[in-house]
């Protein structure tokens, strides 16, 4: 009798326990690590997986929408996303902008080239009305080819998003993806600084003279190699420093406490 009494309020406390566990800051952290932060998408590859903690329900990594704040969205590529362990430079601003003035969100992913980016915004950005668009991108095209070709190819892609951004209303504004110091791990074999801003730096400004009212800005400023992965990448350092950075630099201005 005393055994099948003790067996009784095993079973109560065991569910009981779990259940408490789950709503306490290291069982959220259990769920979100059993939880992939991306899904597949036949069109996209990748997108934030809806089920995940951090992705909201418009699909963008960050709080849930706050019909009251700017909204100021992020797009990439990898060097956007960050990782499993590393959280990426936009995440970051997301957590310090969630909501009141303004609010950062994340929709960057893992292997996004230029048609990506302009099918992603399509389909889950443009949707949600962004008043700023900040876009990192066209390293996957650039590092796929050799130093002359990529530049048109870069151009072409940033010109034809851009162009829409700036047709639905919103602010458009380019980030020169950063390079790696010599010294640091090659990403690529057909990729060097040299070839890096001969490619980035003609395509930013033919996109600007093509396009009104796009910004522009290169954000390899006060990075060294020891905030570099590879020399695409960045570390856990690097994303820190670029989101410490941005937040003077650029997300203050647009939230209206800049100094």
């Amino acid at each position: 009798m005393r055994r099948a009494v003790v067996y009784s309020l095993i079973g109560i406390l065991l569910p009981l326990g779990a259940w408490l566990f789950s709503l306490s800051p290291l069982g959220n952290a259990a769920k979100t690590e059993s939880v992939s932060l991306f899904a597949y998408d036949e069109e996209l590859m990748r997108v934030y997986n809806p089920a995940h903690p951090d992705v909201n329900a418009a699909g963008l990594r960050g709080g849930e929408l706050d019909e009251d704040a700017l909204r100021i969205v992020f797009m990439g590529d990898s060097v956007s996303a960050g990782s499993s362990d590393v959280l990426a430079y936009p995440d970051i601003l997301s957590q310090r902008y969630t909501r009141g003035a303004c609010q950062v969100l994340n929709a960057s992913a893992h292997g996004y080239n230029l048609w990506r980016l302009y099918a992603a915004y399509e389909r889950v950005v443009r949707p949600i009305a962004p008043d700023v668009v900040v876009i990192m991108a066209g390293s996957n095209e650039a590092s796929g080819y050799r130093p002359g070709l990529a530049a048109p190819i870069v151009e072409a892609g940033l010109r034809t998003l851009t162009t829409l951004i700036r047709d639905d209303g919103a602010e458009a504004i380019l980030l020169i993806p950063p390079m790696a110091p010599p010294g640091v791990e090659t990403f690529s074999p057909l990729w060097d600084r040299a070839a890096h801003y001969e490619t980035f730096a003609p395509a930013l400004r033919a996109v600007q003279d093509a396009v009104e009212g796009v910004g522009g800005i290169d954000v390899s400023e006060g990075l060294t190699g020891a905030d570099f992965a590879n020399t695409t990448h960045l570390n856990k350092s690097g994303h820190e420093k670029l989101a410490d950075w941005l937040d003077k630099e650029l997300i203050a201005d647009l939230c209206g406490n800049g100094q």
